[in-house]
Parts: C-alpha cells; structure tokens; sequence
C-alpha cells in the first residue's frame, strides 16, 4: 500500500506524518487547508495488519462505530470528531489534535513511582471524563496510559482512541450480559469478565484501579507479583499508601465485576471522599512537574558524568519462557517486562529498558509472530516485503546495514536503520526468521544516543532466543490476570 504522506484527502486535509498505528488503522498529522490558520488535525485511517477476513469484518464494524460513539460524545477532554468520510474505497476518521504526551511517555513509563497525592489526583482526572462517558451508556474498554494525554498548553488530560468501545443498548442487556464476544483491549489493564467477551461499566474501573497500581509501583499490571494475601498487603509492601486509598482501589480492581465500583461516578465518588476538599485542577501538575524537572536536571547530569567515568558490565539475564507460544529468551534482570498477546498485531512480549528518566521512546525490544499458512513466502521475498512497508510508512526511514543472520538456529536476516519520530533521532534492529510456515520478528528500538550503550546487550538477548513453533491462535488467546 502507498505512503499516505503528502496526500490531501477530501482536497482539504494535506497528511504530514504518521503519528502511530494499531491492530485496526493508522494516525496521521495533517493540516485542514479549508481553514484560515489551517490548524493541525489527526486523520486516522482503517487499515488492519492482518488481511485475515475475520480481522477485516471486525476492524470495519469497530471503525464505524468508533465514528457514532464520537458523535456522541461532546466533552471538553475528548478529542472532537471533525470529519468521518470514504476517499478511494478508505475509510477515514478526523479529529482536533491534542498537542500533549500521553502518560506512558511521561507521568507513567515503567520504573517510575508517584505518591499517594498525585495518584489520587491522577484517578480523580480520569474518572471525572470517564464518569461522562458511562453516562452515555459507553464503555471505552481500553483504559490505559498510552491512551490518555495530557496536553501541554493547559495540562488538561484527555481520553482518546474510542475505537474499542461497547454502548449497551438498555439496561435489559446490561443484566443479561448480551455482549458481543469480540475481546478487545490491553493485557494487565483488561477485567476478567473483558477477556471473556462481556464488558462492562466496572470493566473500565477495573482498568483505571491497574493503572493506580501501575502509578504506585512503577510495575506494569501484568509484571505485579502474586501476593496469596491480597493486593492491599501487596501494594502496602511496594509503596507507602495509605489504608483508605488501598481500599479503594482495591475495590476497584476486585476479580468479580460484582465486588467493583459499577461505574465511573460511585468510584470517583470514593476517590473524592478521600479529600473532601481537593484544590488541585488539571494545569497544577505541569508546574509540579516544572518544579520537579529542575531538580531532575542536575541529577541526570551528574549520573551522565559518573557514567562516562565508569559504564556498567553487561547485566545479568533471566529467561522469560512462554510454553503457549513456543518462545524462549533471557532479558536483563533490571529491564521490565510487558506480555501484550495481541493477535491483530502479532505482538506478544515486550521488554523495557527501566529508566529514572522521562523519555518518549524508552529503549525495548519487541517479540512478534505472524502465521503466514495462507501465503507461504521466502524469507528472502518476507524481508523484501517487510523493507518496503517500512520505508513507506517509516518517518525518514534509512537503512544502516543489513545482512544474513541467524535467529533461533535458524537462518534469518538482520536489518538495522534510523528513522526520525516527532523530531526524535531513533535506531531500529529488526530480526526476522521464518520457521514453521510462521513469521518471528524481534524489534529492537532506541533513542539514537543509547543505541550505542545497549546493542551490545541486545544482540546477547538475540543469542538466547529459541522457537518451538505453536498454534498462534493458542499463543494469542485471552489471558485472565487472577
């Protein structure tokens, strides 16, 4: 498929860049040349990953939906929906664009911790938008860091990517569980009742609970250990918080939906309870994080200068072994560990460089398998195909070197190049294999100025890995957190 880069949709909305793409569409930045100031917009276009007619079906009903629910929803802290059209047989969404970072780029990347007051701020933000939304009978069913973000002018957060979403049609349907099977949304954030094909109000609280955890810890839900006492002893022995807000967040992420919260109100309510008279408004944590940046400044620039004194051996490797998908490798003890199981992706886990610093691409390396039973290819004709989605989708993208490799003892092949995203300088590793009438791809990602640091460790994880080929449709299948 053709780069949409440069094109001009409708003959009003000129694409400048890709902003990111998911298991259903892609987003672009473009410039609405029917207005004066031909403000920034974001287009997002339908364009699943997988040609599968199941995967197709599915991401077309879920695109037009996605366009009712934002009809809807006309709220201060939900992007608007400006545009929804079909140009050249796509289908296309328009929307304001958010000037902002999401949470996972700044607030929320793994490894850091907030305390208790900025949590209960953090909750008190999401759930007062998300409480609107329940109040049109929606349930997003994705609440996660990635989609929520906090624009720079005003330090508003706002709840983006309703394409996953479920409106329950009465109350009728509500009791009787008559949800669609389809089973959407993030591994670790997503309810149990979710992963089985029924969401509802207290899934969405579910997800905000996981991410108040993940806000308290700076460990990803799906990374949590199992505590046979409960989460209250497990959270009181990761963090200092108190018993209240343990409670209520406790509540929150209860196994049965029944125990929750039933919807966004009663829990902000609880939240609100626990500071009868809260000051903060949604601008208070950029000058919070003004002030806390100019500290962190002469800390970063005392650890830069000890690291050029000194750089640390390789670090230790613990094996990560998923029998369900067939997968082996060992990863650095200090890095986390984020298990996605994404089937319209082909994603299955990812590993992060933990860091102390706010950083919009940490450095990670992502496992990836894509079941090609319906098209055999060469590994020679996969890699050429693989190039050329690259460079037309891929921001500046530039090949650095590539060559044969071996992967899994298996013949593979090696592709290293640079690329530029939102004015980062970024360095990519990808490793692919074929094996079993199945695609293996192992994605390296990293800031330009810490390639050089990591390769190393990179290509020894690489050493590690070991395939034992398995049904992707049992690798991809929804995994309850109990």
């Amino acid at each position: 498929m053709l780069s949409m880069i440069n094109n001009k949709l409708k003959g009003r909305y000129h694409i400048i860049k890709q902003l990111g793409g998911g298991g259903f569409s892609v987003t672009y930045t473009a410039r609405d040349e029917h207005i004066p100031d031909q403000p920034l917009c974001v287009v997002k276009q339908l364009k699943p990953l997988n040609p599968d007619p199941y995967v197709l079906e599915v991401s077309q009903r879920l695109f037009e939906r996605e366009a009712k629910t934002l009809y809807k929803l006309h709220h201060e802290q939900i992007p608007k929906l400006l545009a929804h059209f079909e140009d050249m047989g796509e289908f296309f969404l328009v929307q304001d664009y958010i000037d902002g970072d999401n949470l996972s780029q700044d607030e929320l990347f793994i490894g850091k911790k907030l305390n208790e007051s900025q949590v209960t701020k953090l909750l008190t933000e999401i759930l007062e938008v998300l409480a609107f939304v329940h109040q049109q009978n929606i349930i997003h069913r994705d609440i996660n860091p990635r989609n929520l973000i906090r624009r720079k002018a005003d330090g508003k957060l706002f709840l983006i990517d309703f394409g996953a979403v479920k409106e329950i049609q009465g109350v009728g349907a509500t009791k009787l569980g008559n949800t669609e099977a389809t089973v959407i949304g993030t591994s670790g954030f997503m309810a149990p009742e979710q992963a089985n094909g029924q969401p509802k109000f207290a899934s969405d609280v579910y997800s905000v609970g996981m991410l108040a955890i993940q806000a308290l810890t700076g460990i990803p839900p799906n990374q949590l250990p199992k505590d046979p006492q409960g989460l209250s002893v497990l959270l009181f022995a990761q963090t200092q918080v108190s018993q209240k807000l343990l409670k209520v967040i406790e509540r929150m992420t209860s196994y049965n939906f029944s125990d929750r919260y039933p919807s966004a109100q009663e829990a902000l309510e609880a939240v609100r309870d626990l500071n009868p008279h809260p000051k903060f408004k949604p601008g208070d944590y950029g000058k919070f994080a003004a002030i806390g940046g100019l500290a962190f400044s002469l800390a970063a620039a005392l650890a830069i200068a000890f690291y050029y004194l000194q750089k640390p051996p390789l670090p230790n490797l613990i094996q990560y072994q998923n029998t369900a998908c067939g997968l082996e490798i060992d990863y650095p003890e200090t890095w986390g560990r984020e298990e996605i199981f994404n089937r319209l992706t082909g994603e299955i886990v990812k590993f992060v460089a933990i860091s102390n610093t706010s950083v919009s691409y940490p450095p990670q390396i992502v496992i990836s398998a894509t079941d090609l039973s319906a098209n055999p290819v060469s590994l020679t004709e996969y890699v050429n195909n693989y190039k050329t989605n690259l460079k037309q989708e891929v921001g500046n993208f530039q090949i650095v070197t590539e060559r044969d490799t071996t992967l899994a003892n298996t013949s593979g092949y090696r592709i290293d190049f640079s690329s530029v995203d939102d004015e980062q300088n970024l360095r990519t590793i990808e490793f692919v294999t074929l094996k079993d009438f199945k695609a293996y791809t192992l994605t390296f990602i990293a800031p330009a100025d810490r390639y050089n640091d990591l390769v190393k460790i990179v290509e020894k994880m690489v050493q590690t890995f070991d395939i034992q080929p398995q049904n992707l449709d049992t690798c991809f299948a929804p995994k309850v957190n109990k």
